[in-house]
């Protein structure tokens, strides 16, 4: 799992896709912020379908700060095939400096984190 500014298909190659702007830390003026990103992932070993989500958590409360929609995703029957995931997150409310989880689930069961660190500027 990644976190990054944009996510975008290579056009010279279906295989491919760009990420831009990789990130495990973002600095904000003041607080609360709000920020936008983007994930990216890469699942494999799973089958059928499944509900996955994207729920940001603050590490110290343990509270979630931002709770993506629930997306529908057609695994297939290939726990082999490598499926190629990206979620935007737009508005997400820091309310203070700190660690934060950003969190892979799916079908209620968490399965990635990614640490995010928010700063303060100065």
């Amino acid at each position: 799992m990644l976190l990054c500014d944009d996510v975008r298909a290579d056009a010279g190659n279906a295989r491919r896709v760009n990420l831009t702007g990789l990130a495990s830390r973002l600095v904000a003026d003041s607080f609360p912020a709000a920020h936008d990103f983007a994930v990216y992932l890469s699942v494999s070993g799973a089958r059928g379908v499944g509900q996955v989500r994207i729920v940001v958590w603050d590490a110290d409360s343990e509270a979630a700060v931002w709770t993506g929609p629930p997306h529908p995703v057609n695994f297939g029957a290939d726990p082999l095939r490598i499926h190629a995931l990206t979620f935007r997150i737009v508005g997400c409310v820091f309310p203070h400096v700190g660690l934060y989880w950003v969190e892979f689930v799916c079908d209620g069961v968490p399965l990635a984190s990614e640490p995010l660190l928010l700063e303060q500027r100065g």
